[in-house]
């Protein structure tokens, strides 16, 4: 990358800097996950990258029922086949 250097008239090439993640954000560098590497009791960052969507999104779902799973103390457990159920394309009536 070629900037414009402020204590000079010309230009130099500056090396890019690292990319730091903020939680949650590691699920865009992740490889998604498909249904035959999914484990069978996958935890909200395995939902995450198999729906490739953010956890964040995930726990919401939760929140409002949208996704199937249960509560144990403050842990959100899935089930693989109920999730693939849910995720199906359904039946329009």
């Amino acid at each position: 990358m070629i900037t414009k250097d402020s204590t000079t008239s010309g230009s130099k090439l500056l090396q890019a800097a690292p990319v730091f993640l903020t939680v949650g954000e590691e699920y865009r560098l992740a490889s998604p996950l498909e249904d035959n590497q999914l484990p069978d009791r996958p935890t909200v960052q395995e939902v995450a990258r198999w729906l490739r969507k953010s956890p964040n999104t995930i726990y919401l779902w939760c929140r409002q029922g949208l996704i199937p799973h249960k509560v144990v103390g403050r842990s959100k457990i899935f089930d693989k086949a109920a999730l693939i159920e849910w995720a199906k394309p359904k039946e329009a009536a």
